[in-house]
């Protein structure tokens, strides 16, 4: 059974043992959990084997708690993300933070595709796509931007570039790494590059008005995961990296500053919606938003 049916058979079990969180406690859960996963997966990276990706002999016993348990907190996230009570009835605008978190992502996005065309040996056709797919994203953002100050309304097409963008780079760290899911680190980053996916699709399915109550909560649920595994699990990677020097890291896991940009996107987003939720609202019927 794969996750999107999984997930709502099992989030309505949970709803019938009574457990239905606000999100003014999701959230605060979130930000408790955050510095521990941090420390933990620092542990975790002190224990190892730079050169192999796999864990020392010494280390292995807490490093598989360590995994499972973050995992399990990841999925529990999903699952109380997407059976809170309140959730946001129409996309809000304006809103300067969405405005200025929406610039950062922009720049951020074309950074990370500079970074990355500088690195390639080779370009092949699927690096164009995602050239291509990469650089829609930051205009989409860009567009963004400038819809939550009020001077563009929000555009429904461009929102599938971020979705695109993150399928295509998951499908290319499988193409590019061989064993790939047999490495801890590895691993980790492709749970987190699947639950930003679903993050994105589920936040662009908002934007367009397309199943937005049922969207909403699904981009309550993968939203604060794929930020907690985001800094968790890049964030100790720059940890290792400045302080440790980048030997002391396999190689496939070098850290990427845009998915940190990415899990402090998801955190405003959400944290720009729950707030909207406590104000006073005014329905602009004719643009489909909230004016706050």
């Amino acid at each position: 059974m794969d996750i999107i049916r999984f997930l709502p058979y099992m989030t309505a079990k949970i709803k019938l043992g009574g457990i239905n969180l606000k999100l003014r406690y999701l959230l605060i859960l979130f930000g408790i959990l955050v510095p521990v996963a941090i420390v933990a997966r620092v542990f975790q990276l002190t224990g190892t084997d730079p050169t192999t990706g796999f864990f020392k002999a010494e280390a292995v016993a807490a490093n598989n708690a360590i995994m499972t348990g973050f995992l399990g907190v990841s999925l529990l996230l999903v699952v109380l993300g997407r059976i809170s009570k309140s959730y946001p009835k129409r996309i809000h605008s304006p809103s300067v933070p969405m405005a200025a978190a929406s610039f950062v992502m922009s720049a951020g996005v074309f950074t990370y595709f500079g970074v990355t065309l500088f690195t390639l040996t080779s370009i092949t056709p699927m690096d164009m796509l995602y050239a291509f797919l990469t650089v829609g994203s930051a205009v989409y953002f860009i567009w963004q931007g400038l819809a939550y100050l009020g001077y563009l309304h929000f555009s429904t097409i461009l929102t599938a570039f971020p979705v695109l963008a993150a399928a295509l780079r998951l499908g290319i760290t499988f193409v590019r790494f061989n064993g790939i899911s047999s490495i801890a680190e590895n691993l980790i980053d492709v749970i987190m590059m699947s639950v930003v996916l679903l993050f994105w699709l589920f936040h662009g399915r908002m934007f367009s008005d397309i199943g937005f109550r049922k969207s909403a909560k699904w981009v309550y649920g993968t939203g604060l995961a794929a930020s907690l595994i985001s800094l968790a699990g890049m964030g100790p990677r720059f940890f290792v990296y400045f302080f440790y020097g980048s030997n002391k890291l396999h190689e496939t896991t070098i850290p990427y500053f845009i998915d940190v940009l990415t899990a402090v996107y998801i955190v405003i987003f959400l944290a720009s919606t729950y707030q909207s939720l406590k104000s006073k609202r005014i329905a602009d019927e004719n643009e489909g938003l909230l004016i706050l």
